[in-house]
């Protein structure tokens, strides 16, 4: 569900160093993670950003940390784990070109999880079947914004998406702007927020 709430590609949360990524704004108390490709504590770089505008600052939606995922992350610290799902999907070593995809396990589970829904008939004929179950809420979270009227800026300022134009140079600032995005989501995401609360809810 974090992926649906912030936006992101499943690369971008599956990757984070909890420990540096994770962070919370003392004045207002808002959490937020930092997409980046910094390396991580032993000088290692195990990150990756698909573009220079994916680096940015992503507030946690209220109903997020209402439901544990702060709690969640913190308790995989004390685990002894450093990225949020390695718990349960070890990264993928590409012997190649040295990189880490901490994703590809996840990617490949939640695509059997679609078929599984698919076989059972619960997806019915929405062609969600032939989306990615990741990237698909990627993609709803910018047609919601779209739809609300947010400006196609701050837009891409919270996805990571290149814009350029007259107004680069506050686009660039929008890519840190963790409480206007937080003001932002709360007002816009009451609708993701009313149905992971009746979804947790559920028996």
């Amino acid at each position: 569900m974090a992926t649906a709430f912030l936006g992101c590609r499943i690369s971008e949360i599956a990757q984070l160093d909890i420990a540096s990524d994770l962070c919370r704004d003392d004045a207002s108390g808002v959490y937020f993670v930092d997409f980046n490709r910094a390396p991580d504590s032993d000088g290692v770089l195990r990150k990756g950003l698909k573009m220079k505008a994916s680096r940015r600052l992503v507030p946690l939606h209220s109903a997020l940390v209402r439901h544990g995922f702060v709690e969640y992350l913190n308790a995989q610290i004390a685990a002894g784990f450093t990225r949020p799902f390695e718990r349960g999907w070890k990264p993928y070593r590409e012997q190649e070109r040295g990189e880490v995809r901490w994703e590809l396990y996840i990617v490949r589970w939640g695509e059997r999880e679609i078929k599984k829904l698919r076989e059972s008939g619960a997806l019915g004929d929405t062609g969600a079947s032939k989306l990615s179950y990741f990237h698909s809420m990627r993609h709803a979270l910018a047609t919601t914004l779209a739809m609300l009227d947010v400006p196609e800026e701050r837009r891409a300022a919270l996805q990571g998406q290149q814009h350029g134009g007259e107004n680069a140079r506050r686009y660039a600032k929008l890519r840190e702007d963790v409480l206007g995005h937080s003001k932002m989501m709360e007002s816009s995401l009451s609708g993701y927020a009313a149905l992971l609360d009746a979804a947790i809810a559920s028996p």
